[in-house]
């Protein structure tokens, strides 16, 4: 598999040669996004390693150029590409699976240095070649000028915290539908402690041997790169804060290193996918991530100085009962918080049905990022109300069709979650709610995902 952040930190160590790798890889929380969705497919995967290696460049004080292509002309990218290497800006390229740095321009065509893992790994390590492309064979590629950013972007210290707190979002997050481009709108695609789920589900279905082993060798590389980066932010300091980071860090890497590494090794030489050893695999090494996560999550909350109160009630299981001060604050912080504690605190109302936390978790459904959405959309259905219905039609008709980290529509996880609380008569109910939408505007591209839900519908052997 093809990681991005490798691309990214060799463009940026050649201007910032102090920046660690596994500094930049974590500081976006990548190591705690491992995406799984429908079996065979991996775009879940791709798209959070490209989003997070986004943040990466952002929080490490950079600013990627919009693409370059492929709405300017060739002769005009080319000389602005040329401009940007005098002065020393570095130029990144990323066509799909693949990408590199540009290094210059000749009579030639253009001289990259193409990244190729033979083998997958999110490690700076990967076999680093040098070519020369002609100008018109990345005419579908994304040409980036990596420049300092001038918006602030706070302490060190402020930063990592920052990171760490999508860290722990990212690996508590529940599974949602509608973005998975193999699977449809009714697949479930989940990341962090919820893809164990999934992909347990998928090896009792006796799924492609190759699949998982690749999985397990791109967990791996993850997991430890992960592992690095706690261990760098604990340093040798003896804090609360320090230790948590550090025993959160020995317990990835005794998951990279007790449980997958092996698994690895018995499914390549026995070639089977559904012994109970492997799903025992997969069990022991959930429980070994979540108690990782939920130090790192309790580390950001001790960060963050927040009140023992608070603190107790994020870190409780999300259905267990939340009431008194603790629901107060927790509704509070679901409300006014910074993005990645809004999303926690929308998990943790799942647990209680008080009409402000309700009220609460309906705010977020609004919500302009995506994550936050979906983690709200989840809680609100752990205990549907006489109310729901009218609460995902308002959502889905009245609410931003596109949000900010998603790159798939808001609409799709909802309508998916509408067609289940509607049960067997979905399909009729749904083509009605259609009727309806091309009546009050037709151009609306929400009649698409309506659309593709119903062929979904359609096909489904269970409706």
């Amino acid at each position: 598999m093809f990681f991005p952040h490798a691309v990214w930190w060799r463009a940026l160590n050649d201007v910032e040669a102090s920046l660690a790798f596994d500094y930049f890889a974590g500081i976006s929380a990548a190591p705690s996004e491992l995406s799984v969705c429908a079996e065979g497919c991996d775009c879940r995967m791709r798209a959070a390693l490209h989003r997070s290696a986004g943040a990466a460049v952002k929080a490490c004080g950079f600013a990627a150029a919009p693409p370059l292509l492929p709405r300017r002309p060739i002769t005009k990218t080319v000389r602005r590409i040329e401009s940007a290497i005098r002065r020393g800006t570095p130029v990144v390229w990323i066509d799909g699976a693949k990408g590199g740095i540009v290094r210059g321009v000749s009579s030639d065509g253009i001289q990259v240095l193409t990244l190729e893992f033979g083998t997958p790994g999110m490690d700076q390590g990967g076999l680093w070649i040098a070519k020369s492309l002609l100008a018109d064979s990345i005419d579908n590629a994304r040409i980036y000028l990596v420049t300092r950013s001038p918006e602030r972007r706070g302490t060190r210290s402020q930063r990592e915290l920052r990171g760490l707190a999508e860290w722990a979002a990212a690996a508590l997050r529940p599974s949602s539908r509608g973005g998975c481009v193999k699977g449809g709108p009714l697949a479930r695609h989940a990341g962090g402690l919820a893809a164990y789920n999934l992909w347990d589900e998928q090896m009792r279905q006796h799924g492609n041997q190759a699949t998982f082993v690749t999985r397990i060798s791109t967990w791996i590389q993850v997991r430890r790169t992960g592992a690095a980066f706690l261990t760098r932010l604990a340093g040798k300091k003896r804090s609360r804060y320090a230790n948590l980071l550090r025993r959160a860090a020995e317990l990835y890497e005794q998951e990279a290193a007790a449980h997958w590494e092996p698994a690895r090794a018995r499914i390549q030489s026995a070639g089977s996918m559904v012994s109970n050893e492997t799903r025992n695999t997969v069990e022991t090494a959930r429980y070994i991530a979540e108690e990782a996560a939920l130090l790192v999550a309790e580390a950001v909350y001790t960060g963050l100085k927040l009140p023992p109160v608070v603190v107790g009630a994020l870190l409780e299981d999300p259905h267990e009962l939340l009431a008194g001060v603790a629901l107060n604050e927790v509704i509070y912080l679901a409300r006014a918080g910074a993005r990645p504690l809004r999303e926690l605190a929308a998990r943790r109302l799942a647990g209680s049905d008080n009409s402000s936390a309700v009220s609460a978790l309906i705010q977020n459904l609004y919500d302009s990022d995506g994550r936050t959405a979906e983690t709200a959309l989840w809680a609100l259905l752990q205990q549907p109300r006489p109310g729901s219905f009218r609460t995902l039609v308002n959502v889905v008709k009245n609410g931003e069709r596109f949000r900010a980290n998603l790159d798939y529509p808001f609409t799709m996880p909802a309508l998916a979650a509408y067609a289940e609380m509607l049960g067997p008569g979905a399909q009729d109910e749904i083509v009605q709610f259609r009727s309806g939408v091309a009546a009050d505007s037709p151009e609306n591209g929400l009649l698409g995902d309506i659309d593709a839900l119903l062929v979904a519908l359609r096909c489904s052997p269970r409706r």
